[in-house]
């Protein structure tokens, strides 16, 4: 429960340091000409749009990647899989618009929800090519008890149309 809290004070302040950085950008290019910010103000105005990009960045994996789990055997296997999943879908454009041309931050949230929604249909197809039946010792003595269905890449069993990772599964038993 704690880490749930800390994420979301995490991504609540992420939103609101983004939602400040665009304020101020969008000003910026309001009331300055392009090439004052430029030349003369050079320095903060690079500063600010370094310090935007690295934080949409962290805030649009966070968004996307959050509680997705991969056993680190198959880290490069997935990384890889996610990297072709967001080349394909051509979203990466659209979510620096959303911040440094429409400054409209709902706009980049929906963007990062529709490619997390992709990232975790290739991953339930990944999962499902990877998956096996555990047969544990209630099983094996009671054929009456069904296998459960285990993934090794995310170290989850498959329960109530959701994966739950081994630790939440061993509280069920």
């Amino acid at each position: 429960m704690n880490n749930i809290n800390h994420d979301e004070s995490k991504l609540s302040s992420m939103r609101n340091n983004m939602q400040k950085l665009m304020q101020t950008l969008q000003k910026n290019k309001e009331q300055v000409p392009a090439e004052l910010l430029q030349t003369k103000y050079r320095k903060g105005y690079f500063s600010l749009i370094g310090n935007l990009k690295q934080l949409s960045s962290d805030y649009a994996c966070f968004l996307v990647l959050h509680d997705i789990r991969i056993h680190r055997d198959y880290l490069d296997e997935v990384t890889a899989l996610i990297k072709r999943r967001i080349d394909t879908t051509g979203i990466l454009p659209q979510l620096s618009a959303a911040i440094f041309q429409q400054y409209d931050l709902n706009q980049f949230e929906a963007l990062a929800a529709s490619l997390r929604a992709e990232i975790k249909e290739e991953l339930d197809f990944f999962y499902g090519r990877r998956c096996c039946l555990f047969f544990s010792e209630e099983c094996l003595e009671n054929p009456a008890i069904p296998p459960e269905i285990y993934c090794p890449v995310n170290g989850c069993f498959w329960l109530d149309g959701k994966w739950l990772p081994v630790k939440n599964v061993e509280k069920i038993f």
